[in-house]
C-alpha cells in the first residue's frame, strides 16, 4: 500500500512541476520587457494645452515633456512620442501612421504621410 501512495505522490509531483514549467514559460514568452512596462505605466503630467484652428477642423494637444496627446475635432485622440525635427517640434507614433508638428503658433496633423489637417494656428494656451 505505500508503494501506491509513493508511486501516486511522484505523479501528482511530476504533474505539478511540469504545469509549474509550462506556466513559467508562458509567463516569460508573454511578458513585456521592462522598457515597454514603463512607458505604459508612465503617466506624463500635462505641462500645458493649446487648441489650433485648421483649414476644416480643429484639435487640442496636450504637452507633456517629450510625448503629447492630441485630441481631433472629429473625437479621436492619439498619444505621440517626440521625434527628430529640423525646424520646431515633430511628435509621431509609427505603429498607427501619425504625426503633430509644431512650430511657434503653427502646426499640421499627418496620418500616413499626407497632411489631413492644415495651416492651424494656435488660438489659445491654457
Amino acid at each position: 500500500m505505500n508503494n501506491f501512495f509513493d508511486s501516486k505522490h511522484k505523479v501528482i509531483s511530476t504533474l505539478l512541476l511540469i504545469v509549474a514549467i509550462l506556466l513559467g514559460i508562458y509567463v516569460f514568452a508573454t511578458g513585456k520587457n521592462a522598457a515597454e512596462q514603463n512607458r505604459e505605466q508612465r503617466i506624463p503630467e500635462i505641462t500645458r494645452t493649446s487648441v489650433f484652428i485648421c483649414d476644416t477642423n480643429a484639435m487640442e494637444v496636450d504637452y507633456a515633456d517629450d510625448i503629447v496627446i492630441v485630441r481631433l475635432s472629429d473625437k479621436r485622440q492619439y498619444t505621440l512620442e517626440e521625434t527628430a525635427s529640423e525646424t520646431g517640434r515633430r511628435f509621431s507614433n509609427e505603429v498607427v501612421g501619425v504625426s503633430f508638428w509644431n512650430d511657434g503658433d503653427k502646426a499640421t496633423f499627418e496620418e500616413n504621410g499626407a497632411v489631413t489637417f492644415a495651416n492651424c494656428n494656435l488660438v489659445s494656451i491654457d
